[in-house]
């Protein structure tokens, strides 16, 4: 067993190496888990408009489903099932500082977790889960390959260095701005471009997602 710190400064005991894990979140950490070829058991799920059960990005990149992956439905946002966690008998549960705290307290029942910190700093909580399910070589693996790739696309696209880009949403009526969309702008960002100052009014406010804003400050908004 080890001991360690996570975001929220809990200090948790798990083991050496994680065996039975379940992600909080399929895009965000299920998704994560399996690049570095950790053994998962649980994820959140999606519903489609058929009805059927997947995880969101899973799917995409690795073909996976609760049907040919091995791993369980543990439930979706705010609609958890804690029995079924508690019958995957998880060693590790994976999920983000920002939960609930009665959330949190549920899961303590069910198993170890480690909370990941939330963040636009880039790779900060990639490389937190990688230390907690012992799997930082594989990480720094893959962040090398990253870089490279990353390195070769901005030689691709010298025309993206210093252009500017917003994060505009609308959805039932509002109308928010992202300083930070994860992989979205973070991808963006590496490739040369930068926020609107608008948006970067916002990361030094310490916004790490988004906020609802009026339509009178879309001028504020124009980028390339």
């Amino acid at each position: 067993m080890r001991t360690i710190t996570d975001a929220a400064g809990r200090t948790v005991e798990i083991r050496m190496q994680a065996e039975r894990i379940i992600g909080m979140h399929d895009q965000s950490v299920t998704l994560l888990l399996l690049e570095l070829d950790a053994p998962v058991v649980g994820s959140m799920s999606h519903t489609d408009d058929d009805g059927n059960l997947y995880m969101r990005a899973v799917d995409l990149f690795y073909g996976l489903d609760f049907e040919n992956s091995g791993i369980t439905s543990i439930g979706q946002w705010n609609a958890w099932d804690y029995e079924a966690m508690a019958g995957l008998n998880p060693d590790l549960i994976i999920a983000w500082e920002d939960a609930e705290a009665d959330h949190i307290e549920k899961l303590e029942l069910v198993g170890p977790i480690v909370l990941l910190p939330r963040t636009n700093e880039p790779f900060v909580g990639y490389r937190a889960l990688a230390e907690a399910v012992g799997r930082t070589d594989t990480f720094e693996f893959e962040l090398a390959r990253h870089n490279a790739l990353v390195e070769q696309a901005r030689a691709w696209l010298p025309q993206l260095q210093g252009a500017t880009y917003s994060k505009i949403q609308g959805y039932d009526g509002t109308l928010n701005v992202f300083a930070g969309y994860g992989g979205l702008t973070q991808t963006l960002e590496e490739l040369g471009m930068v926020r609107t100052a608008f948006a970067q009014d916002q990361v030094d406010r310490g916004v790490i997602w988004g906020e609802e804003v009026s339509a009178e400050v879309l001028p504020q908004l124009q980028a390339d």
